[in-house]
């Protein structure tokens, strides 16, 4: 437990049951899983077993369940793949997608796709909208399945289904869902995307191992590599790594219903506190989104200042995504792209929470904004 921890939606601290599995099994498989010795034959099966316990933990089926270095490999390996091998045409996907999707622009252009905006309306996608575009030309559509500034929940399930009625062919649709796995219910069966991303460090896994999962047979590899994970992803597998995420995906799983009402409650205090005491609260308060995001705005403070003299005190909260070299211009550039003006993106803040988040230091957190912003004002 880290008490003034609020940045869990950049990454979470690892589990003792992650911990354990990771120790457990680097000692007790040595061997490379794709040596014919004994040892690593021993290593093959262990792995297989840990595919299997992911697949179930997902909904899915083993066979589409493939281990990479976490979820920017997993984006970047789905949406290149599929894009090599299906010609020009549009790609939809949105200004408020991950930088591991919206930094394929560049390949996107070279290969002749055409990129679409993917409309939305009061910060979630316009379904209606989006269908209404969709043609013959279309290739592939990816929606992030929670967004990781906001924590609107796209209902991917009911998206898909439209998408493929209003397509008059056969298209690809990929989702980063790597803010959802451990955190809502997933069955991805029944999701029926192509693809989808996910990283282990967001549910309390190591970090560097996630997962890809991938049904299209028609996937173009790249890169076969050693030919590993049926030549979708070379290179060793990183079999302690990958307990660890199993670890901690299963106990994410088992916990889910009591670690949501716990950070909705926790979330709750936090925004109406906040609401009551002049922030701006940008994330949804009705409807779809996950209760482990908190995005508000204290203007017309800079986001920046008010980091730094929060953090004076100690308290670890963000401006948004960490997976950026431009965190601000990034976080300001979703909002933006939400409908949000200059004057609350270029203030705003990012709370997330865990499972081990306590009440007494959300509050004691809360008090902290409370006396900055009237310091700051």
């Amino acid at each position: 437990m880290i008490e003034k921890y609020f940045d869990w939606a950049s990454t979470s601290p690892m589990c003792q049951a992650s911990l354990e599995a990771y120790c457990r099994y680097a000692s007790e498989y040595p061997a490379n899983p794709s040596s014919t010795h004994s040892l690593g034959i021993k290593a093959h099966e262990a792995l297989e077993d840990l595919r299997d316990r992911c697949a179930q933990a997902l909904g899915a089926k083993s066979e589409h369940i493939y281990f990479t270095s976490g979820g920017t490999e997993s984006d970047t390996i789905a949406l290149s793949s599929l894009a090599m091998g299906l010609g020009e045409g549009k790609v939809f996907y949105s200004s408020s997608e991950h930088n591991a999707i919206t930094g394929l622009d560049g390949f996107f252009k070279r290969l002749k796709y055409t990129l679409c905006p993917v409309p939305f309306k009061k910060g979630e996608v316009d379904v209606q909208a989006l269908c209404s575009r969709i043609d013959s030309s279309t290739k592939l559509v990816s929606i992030m399945m929670v967004n990781n500034v906001t924590g609107t929940i796209n209902d991917i399930q009911s998206i898909a289904k439209a998408l493929r009625a209003a397509s008059p062919r056969r298209l690809l649709i990929h989702t980063d869902a790597v803010q959802a796995a451990g955190k809502i219910p997933l069955d991805l069966e029944s999701l029926d995307v192509d693809t989808a991303a996910f990283s282990a460090h967001k549910f309390q896994g190591p970090r560097g191992i996630g997962m890809l999962y991938n049904r299209n047979s028609d996937l173009v590899v790249i890169n076969k590599a050693g030919g590993q994970e049926r030549g979708v992803r070379g290179g060793t597998e990183a079999l302690a790594s990958i307990a660890g995420m199993t670890a901690a995906l299963e106990l994410a799983t088992k916990d889910l219903e009591a670690s949501w009402s716990h950070v909705a409650s926790i979330r709750s205090y936090c925004m109406q506190k906040l609401k009551d005491n002049g922030f701006t609260i940008i994330s949804k308060t009705e409807g779809d989104f996950s209760p482990y995001i908190l995005c508000l705005a204290a203007p017309p403070v800079p986001s920046e200042v008010f980091l730094r003299v929060i953090g004076e005190k100690g308290y670890c909260l963000s401006a948004g995504s960490a997976c950026s070299s431009h965190v601000k211009s990034k976080t300001q550039g979703v909002l933006a792209s939400l409908g949000y003006p200059p004057f609350i993106t270029g203030s705003s803040l990012r709370l997330s929470f865990g499972p081990s988040t306590r009440m007494e230091d959300a509050q004691a957190l809360i008090e902290e904004m409370i006396r900055a912003k009237e310091a700051l004002c």
